[in-house]
């Protein structure tokens, strides 16, 4: 697995002024839209008119979280592409960044259906107990890499991604653990940044997007990185047709 994160940093880095391109024509637009429209449209709430006019206050509040909800929706192509460009480089193939653009969009809906499903999934298990969600979560995690790599989605797409878990429960255990870590480090230290920053106006907007952009930037990292590792783990998938495709260090080959 260190080889395999080596390769995925060395991988990062050399796709890095495609990343950077994903970055100004996905990351870009959405923080543009987020912070200079829908949060001033929205975020314009106080007290006084809560007491006034509670249901339109709660109106209000559903359409800024459902914006928010469509944003980061497709801010997903973003780490899509991330992944196929960390794909790309694990089977030496050239392709040209249109491609890759167009592949992004066309997985967009697979892996937010495939991931709306498992988050349903493992919301209905946190509401019966902690444990039960815990595992969900677990057995689901490898969600988008398995739509993206393995080309399954909704059902299917989740018993492609319990494969990893039942087979190298250790390395999903870790990989987990460092996602978690990553994003609760970067997101701290974005939002202090965008906090404390002596600005105002104008100047002030222009810094949080630009910030927000080097946030989404940061977290492409985790997804070459654990795209890598899914790539490079060796799994067993019973197809329907009764055979079994093997994925990861081996060949890809049925049985």
């Amino acid at each position: 697995m260190k080889q395999s994160i080596r390769d995925s940093l060395k991988s990062f880095f050399r796709r890095f002024p495609y990343i950077l391109l994903l970055v100004l024509l996905i990351s870009v637009p959405v923080n543009v839209i987020q912070t200079c429209f829908v949060d001033v449209r929205f975020q314009s709430i106080d007290v006084a008119q809560l007491e006034e006019d509670p249901g339109g206050v709660l109106s209000k509040v559903l359409i800024y979280y459902f914006l928010l909800f469509l944003l980061s929706i497709v801010l997903n192509m973003l780490f899509i592409g991330v992944m196929l460009l960390r794909r790309q480089d694990y089977d030496g193939t050239l392709v040209r960044f249109r491609d890759i653009f167009e592949e992004s969009l066309v997985l967009l809906p697979k892996v937010w259906l495939t991931q709306l499903l498992s988050g349903i999934i493992v919301a209905i298990g946190f509401t019966f107990f902690m444990l039960p969600g815990i595992i969900l979560y677990y057995i689901f995690y490898m969600v988008p890499y398995a739509v993206t790599y393995r080309k399954e989605w909704g059902r299917r797409g989740l018993y492609v991604a319990s494969r990893y878990p039942k087979k190298h429960g250790r390395t999903v255990v870790g990989v987990i653990l460092f996602d978690l870590v990553y994003r609760i480090v970067i997101t701290a230290g974005i939002s202090a940044l965008v906090y404390f920053v002596p600005l105002s106006g104008s100047a002030y907007t222009i810094f949080s997007v630009g910030v927000y952009c080097l946030r989404d930037l940061l977290f492409c990292i985790p997804f070459s990185i654990i795209g890598g590792i899914a790539l490079s783990l060796p799994i067993e998938v019973q197809n329907p047709d009764g055979t079994v495709s093997h994925y990861g260090n081996t060949d890809d080959s049925q049985e």
